[in-house]
């Protein structure tokens, strides 16, 4: 049985190993699905989408039409009785758990595969995709290679999915 309410760990960084951050996830879909909420669909996103051998917290990436994510927001916030809402912005919420913590980020159907990329998207898999596309294009640089550019397009993106600075 799932309880959220996070163990606070004084003076330690909780991380969670993959297969925990996978049951976690697992976990609250269940509880979404039993919930009835509106998602067409509950993916992970982020360093468990990427498969990272550790995991600081579980994010999952909720599609469902944006005339329902006011209710959506209000399911995932009483989810269970114990959930703890940390954070919560119009387009997403961050919740305590016991088993740790969970970030769902909300996208219309027609943005789900932009918000999927901009939410999964590390450092790191950022460089191998401009990488790939100079190695496609056998160019020593591409657009994403210019820093105003890709800072104009990460803009761009924050305010298509709605998101603050803070949030992507």
């Amino acid at each position: 049985m799932w309880s959220p309410g996070k163990i606070e760990r004084p003076g330690l960084i909780s991380r969670l190993n993959l297969g925990r951050a996978h049951a976690l996830a697992t976990a609250v879909a269940q509880h979404v699905q039993r919930a009835g909420l509106p998602v067409t669909a509950l993916v992970p996103v982020g360093s468990l989408r990427r498969f990272a051998p550790e995991i600081g917290d579980v994010a999952l990436l909720a599609v469902a039409a944006a005339e329902r994510h006011p209710e959506l927001l209000e399911g995932l916030a009483t989810l269970t009785p114990s959930v703890s809402v940390l954070r919560q912005t119009g387009k997403s919420i961050a919740l305590n758990t016991e088993k740790g913590p969970v970030a769902v980020h909300l996208a219309k159907p027609d943005d789900a595969g932009s918000a999927m990329l901009w939410h999964t998207g590390s450092r790191k898999h950022t460089d191998a995709i401009r990488a790939r596309a100079r190695d496609i294009l056998k160019t020593p640089s591409t657009a994403a290679d210019d820093a105003v550019l890709l800072e104009k397009f990460k803009g761009m993106m924050r305010q298509r999915l709605g998101l603050e600075d803070g949030d992507g």
